[in-house]
């Protein structure tokens, strides 16, 4: 059916399906699209048909969410992949959804322009699939979330139909901003299509700096000074010795030591100013063991941090990610690693926007029914902190167990109002969503 539509270039061989599966279920049929209409017209067939589709950019966080329920069709963009429209003066780009983030970001440097969006395994992981997760990195602090630098999209919707939101200017909407609820949908509420960025300057020059401190209250408190200053860094993130480890910079000692990454970006003479104020601080402030880095280097480990948890040889058992205002990350992080007790977990927490992510390994210490009682305890203790639990990565056996997006709550009606309305036969990632919309 699908050949006959699309084409034969266009549907992938049986044998290629396996490399495609989600929580173990491997699609029926792989479509590779390079048009819009191609998008349109398998969009149209699921919703006459009843088949569950699954968008895929890169495939590098097919992980996130709850099991699917159904598998039919895995909808591949990542040859829909050209640059539309580039406005330099105006500070904008139009792309198509399937480009990567390494390639879009070569393309505006040669105009000396940053489309300030993170992700890891940038090289493989699209523009479409970064917007769908709202995934960001080290520099959120500064630059925010994707859905931040979106001023338009387009949209394919359950049943085929194309709409369009935003546009090709920075000011342009009045009104609900539709293209935002697109963003962190996972891909529930419509495939997307093209996207248009506002773009900042490029940073010409990058900085690292590193500083060891013994406790996670240390680690918190001269955070809490350096994003207080004019100076601060564009990014600041609290590791523990583990996750330093996997990043690729241990600490000097092990244990329980904490390591301090301040990231800096942006013009050269701004960018050293910043680097000696912060310097200066952390002395005054006694911290004694600090590196610096540099350029290539600094660059290199800002890339590590942000692919943590994403190497190949470094896939953590269980990724849970922590959403609290950063008045609370302390608090949270003590409970957190208080009710965890003895299993090997990495920290990353971000202290200025409040997200912590740990990385557990767990089956050398507890059985899965007794980690799931650790996650149960880690989501009420969150919770009496208004904040939120998602479990990122876990194995099926988890995901068959909980919902990973959390406990049932009143945003789940309203996401199933919107679902309904959406995508009314339920053929969009189906059951992936919070509530297994």
């Amino acid at each position: 059916m699908m050949v006959s539509l699309l084409g034969r270039e266009c549907v992938m061989p049986m044998e290629s399906n396996l490399a495609y599966q989600v929580d173990g279920l491997v699609p029926k049929a792989v479509v590779q699209v390079q048009e819009s209409s191609q998008i349109q017209a398998v969009l149209s067939l699921a919703g006459q048909q009843n088949l569950g589709v699954t968008p895929w950019g890169g495939g590098t966080h097919q992980f996130l969410g709850n099991k699917p329920s159904r598998l039919d069709i895995v909808l591949d963009m990542h040859k829909y992949d050209r640059i539309l429209d580039f406005q330099p003066a105006d500070l904008t780009v139009t792309v198509e959804s399937g480009i990567t983030l390494d390639k879009l970001k070569a393309q505006l440097m040669s105009d000396d322009k940053l489309v300030p969006l993170e992700s890891p395994l940038s090289d493989v992981a699209t523009i479409g699939g970064i917007v769908a997760t709202n995934r960001s990195g080290p520099l959120r602090y500064s630059y925010g979330l994707p859905r931040d630098w979106l001023i338009g999209s387009t949209v394919c919707g359950a049943g085929g139909q194309q709409t369009k939101s935003g546009g090709k200017v920075v000011k342009n909407v009045t009104g609900y901003d539709l293209g935002k609820l697109y963003a962190g949908s996972l891909g529930t509420l419509g495939v997307i299509s093209e996207v248009t960025f506002k773009l900042a300057p490029s940073n010409p020059a990058g900085g690292l700096i590193v500083g060891k401190v013994d406790s996670i209250d240390e680690a918190v408190q001269i955070s809490k000074e350096l994003l207080a200053k004019v100076y601060s860094p564009q990014g600041i993130q609290i590791v523990d010795n583990l996750a330093m480890k996997t990043i690729g910079h241990p600490l000097l000692h092990t244990g329980l030591t904490y390591g301090v990454m301040l990231f800096f970006c942006g013009r050269v003479p701004a960018v050293n100013r910043r680097m000696r104020e912060c310097e200066g601080l952390l002395e005054s402030s006694g911290i004694i063991s600090r590196q610096m880095f540099l350029a290539d280097e600094a660059d290199k480990l800002l890339t590590q941090t942000t692919n943590s948890g994403s190497f190949a040889n470094d896939i953590p058992e269980c990724l849970m990610k922590f959403n609290v205002s950063p008045d609370k990350l302390l608090a949270v992080t003590q409970r957190s690693q208080a009710i965890l007790g003895n299993i090997p977990t990495a920290l990353l927490a971000d202290p200025g926007f409040g997200v912590i992510r740990l990385a557990c390994h767990y089956s050398s210490i507890v059985s899965t029914s007794e980690f799931l009682v650790c996650v149960q305890s880690l989501r009420n203790m969150v919770s009496q902190h208004n904040g939120s639990l998602i479990i990122e990565r876990c194995s099926y056996q988890v995901k068959e167990a909980i919902d990973v997006w959390g406990d049932d709550t009143p945003e789940v009606k309203v996401m199933a109002n919107i679902k309904k309305q959406f995508d009314p036969k339920m053929i969009l990632n189906q059951g992936r969503f919070m509530g297994h919309l």
